[in-house]
Formats: C-alpha cells, structure tokens, sequence
C-alpha cells in the first residue's frame, strides 16, 4: 500500500511541475505562507513565513497555477504573465 501511495505521490508531483509553464491571466487571490513550527521556537502554532505569498493565477485558457514570492507585489485582479523561469511579473 505504502508503494502505491509512494507512486502516485510521485507522479502528482512530476504533473504539477509539468503544469507550471508561461502565459498570461488574472491573479485571483495573494495569501500568505505560513512555515512549519519549528522546535527550537518554542511555539505550537505555525507562523508566517517572512515575506512569502502563494499568488493564485487563472490563466486565459481557464487553468489555474500557483507561484510562491517573496514579497506581496500583486492584488487580487491584477494582470500578469507567468514567466518560463517561474516569475510572476506585471502585464
């Protein structure tokens, strides 16, 4: 069972890298990353990761695709392109 899990793990893994490519589209949401709770913080609720946003895209073709940032440069309704190199920038 751990096997089969294990494979298809995988193979979702390799699609969502196989999913990310270029195009244009409208940022639907900007929420922010939240890191793991780390022991040596003492803290037992997970906390915002400094400067990290998941950025939410529809693309013209209807699909959606995901990119994390660094710093919240976009609102919900903006245009951008989704670059090769993964970047998110202004249309």
């Amino acid at each position: 069972m751990r096997a089969v899990l294990a494979a298809l793990l995988a193979l979702y893994c390799l699609a969502a890298h196989a999913e990310n490519r270029p195009g244009y589209g409208v940022v639907e949401a900007v929420t922010p990353v939240k890191s793991e709770p780390s022991a040596s913080t003492g803290s037992s609720a997970p906390s915002q990761a400094k400067g990290k946003y998941r950025v939410r895209v529809r693309l013209d073709d209807g699909t959606i695709q995901y990119r994390t940032l660094g710093k919240r440069e976009f609102s919900a309704g903006d245009r951008v392109l989704l670059t090769n190199a993964g970047d998110v920038v202004p249309e």
